[in-house]
């Protein structure tokens, strides 16, 4: 499992890279399916430190022709963007691309 493991996660880090650099990049990308967790470290325009993110808790939703992500459950190395998560961000479902669609529903 450990090798479609790394695979989802080159894709992963490929795509997400291509929707964040205008503020970042995705520095290193870890898909683990038996645990069903992400881990991110993300190299962020304005911040010193790199910044760590651990999604553990996420479902897929398809609605009529479109594919979301919900991330339920997630922590990063900084306070405040937990707190905006928390108390801002956690509900809202993010659009999978459709030329990706197909693949992560496969994949996850």
């Amino acid at each position: 499992m450990r090798i479609l493991d790394n695979s989802i996660s080159i894709g992963l880090k490929q795509l997400l890279n291509s929707q964040i650099e205008r503020f970042g990049k995705v520095e290193k990308l870890d898909f683990n399916s038996g645990k069903r967790q992400l881990e991110l470290i993300l190299d962020l325009r304005g911040e010193k430190d790199p910044v760590e993110v651990v999604i553990t808790d996420f479902k897929l939703i398809k609605e009529a022709e479109k594919t979301f992500i919900q991330i339920n459950k997630l922590h990063t190395s900084k306070v405040w963007v937990n707190i905006l998560w928390t108390d801002w961000i956690r509900q809202y479902r993010f659009e999978v691309p459709q030329q990706y669609a197909a693949v992560v529903k496969f994949l996850l």
